[in-house]
This record gives C-alpha cells, sequence and structure tokens, in this order.
C-alpha cells in the first residue's frame, strides 16, 4: 500500500473486515482477531513506540 491509501479494519464481535477505500479486501473469521492485530501496534506494550504515537496522532515527548 502507498502512503496515499488507507486500511480500514472494522471489528465484529465474530471477525474482522478489512477495506481499502469502500473497497472489502478481506476477512478474518476469527473473534478476537481485531483486538490482537491492533495491539501489534497500538498496545502501550508495542516494540514499535515511535508508530504507535504517530498511530494515534501525537507528538514525540
Amino acid at each position: 500500500m502507498s502512503s496515499s491509501l488507507n486500511l480500514r479494519i472494522v471489528d465484529r464481535p465474530d471477525e474482522a473486515l478489512f477495506y481499502q477505500g469502500d473497497r472489502l479486501i478481506g476477512v478474518i473469521d476469527s473473534p478476537g482477531f481485531a483486538a490482537a492485530f491492533f495491539a501489534i501496534w497500538l498496545d502501550a506494550r508495542t516494540s514499535a513506540p515511535e508508530l504507535r504515537s504517530a498511530l494515534l496522532g501525537r507528538k514525540e515527548a
């Protein structure tokens, strides 16, 4: 994906839907998948704290 494209993930109780723009590009049929996927970058214990801050729109201290 280029930096001008976005990926949207919709978290449902039993699945995660992946969209590029308005186009559905994938479905993962697994409860809890989206939470685990988001935690890779957004959990406070991430191995990539700078990326986490950027994704959350925070400036580095």
